[in-house]
């Protein structure tokens, strides 16, 4: 369930290209796109990794936590993503710091 809005977002790259190569945003966020999208979308789901295997040997988390948690995170992620896509008036460095 995760990788499908990771394979939504690095198919749409010409979008994203038209989108970065216009006004106001900085030719740094223009250029580095999709090292930007790689690292702020698969950070959260390295760091829930790790949690997950460090409270395993505990196992005072319930398992739907550790299976909810991740995906309702990352499903936030997307729609700001979008939401962020739809703006005209975001400026680069809102959009890097979001």
């Amino acid at each position: 369930g995760i990788l499908f809005p990771w394979n939504v977002l690095i198919t749409e790259t010409a979008y994203f290209n038209m989108r970065f190569h216009t006004p106001p945003y900085p030719q740094m966020v223009a250029d580095n796109f999709e090292n930007f999208l790689a690292v702020c979308f698969q950070m959260p789901n390295l760091l829930v990794l790790a949690l997950i295997v460090f409270y395993q040997l505990e196992d005072w988390i319930p398992r739907h936590i550790t299976i909810l948690v991740p995906l309702l995170f990352s499903v936030a992620l997307m729609v700001v993503q979008l939401a962020l896509t739809k703006m005209d008036d975001v400026d680069g460095a809102t959009m890097i710091n979001v």
